[in-house]
């Protein structure tokens, strides 16, 4: 399954731009080689060799809160939205993890069907034994 990206940069000053994207506007800063971009995922810091793509960047996430547990029910994952306490990020993933949990034991569930089903046809019609 794909996805589609987003992602608008317009030059402001030399070595400034503005970052616009499906996830929020940043602003990047730095000379070719070095910047730093500010933004909603937070603070990210590149150094790179110009010309060669080799770079390297480290990235200081804002403060957020804990993720919710794995299995958390949607609903309760929806309240904790509303309430402030989950980024759209973090409520996108809780309810994929959900998602993904009940998928799992519904896959157990068609296993288990099958293999009873398997064993029935074993053991034949109840008019043959």
């Amino acid at each position: 399954m794909g996805y589609i990206r987003f992602r608008r940069s317009v030059k402001i000053a030399p070595g400034m731009r503005i970052n616009l994207s499906k996830s929020g506007p940043s602003v990047s800063a730095g000379p070719r080689g070095a910047k730093v971009t500010i933004g909603p995922g937070g603070r990210r810091v590149t150094v790179g060799v110009p010309g060669t793509g080799a770079s390297y960047t480290a990235i200081e996430h804002p403060e957020r809160p804990a993720h919710p547990e794995p299995g958390l029910a949607t609903d309760q994952v929806l309240s904790a939205s509303v309430l402030g306490s989950l980024t759209p990020a973090q409520e996108r993933r809780a309810i994929e993890a959900r998602a993904r949990d009940l998928e799992r034991v519904r896959r157990a569930a068609e296993k288990e069907r099958r293999a009873a089903a398997a064993s029935e046809g074993k053991r034949g019609h109840w008019w043959n034994r």
